[in-house]
């Protein structure tokens, strides 16, 4: 199989389903838990009303992590009163994901080719894209650029999900 011939999946074939989703409103500690216990890197980010607003990735994490040292760190350095009764951290508003996420959506159809996906990828400087069903606030998967990765190095004939 030829690297050309790999660009023949779709982002249907390659997505990832459904894609795993948090709150704006949600604090950046419970995004990496997420990340860690499902093995992932990228979550949509939803609204109060349950509409994509955006996407939290490693890279926002990692970013939170360079500029203020990490939640926890950022937390003790608060002094006393930072933990509530329940043994979670308070957070402020500089701790939840709409401080951190990318406020924008990359979305493609569902029969984008991989050719397509992996240009916009490059072009938006971004390692994930939403797919989005017959409407575009239908978001019905994610494709990652590992995803990609796998079929051009011919790992697969069709990528398992």
């Amino acid at each position: 199989m030829t690297a050309h011939s790999n660009t023949r999946f779709t982002a249907e074939q390659l997505m990832t389903k459904p894609v795993e989703t948090v709150s704006a409103r949600d604090p950046l500690y419970l995004v990496a838990r997420l990340f860690a216990d499902r093995s992932i890197s990228a979550a949509g980010v939803l609204d109060d009303k349950g509409s994509f607003v955006g996407v939290i990735t490693k890279t926002d994490l990692i970013r939170n992590e360079d500029q203020r040292g990490g939640i926890v760190a950022a937390l003790q350095a608060t002094g006393t009163g930072i933990w509530s009764e329940s043994g979670l951290p308070i957070v402020n508003e500089e701790d939840l994901v709409s401080h951190w996420m990318t406020p924008v959506i990359f979305s493609v159809s569902r029969v984008t080719s991989a050719a397509v996906l992996a240009r916009r990828m490059v072009k938006y400087g971004t390692h994930h894209i939403l797919v989005h069903g017959t409407r575009k606030d239908d978001i019905v998967g994610i494709v990652s650029s590992f995803d990609l990765l796998r079929v051009i190095a011919g790992d697969a004939d069709a990528p398992e999900r």
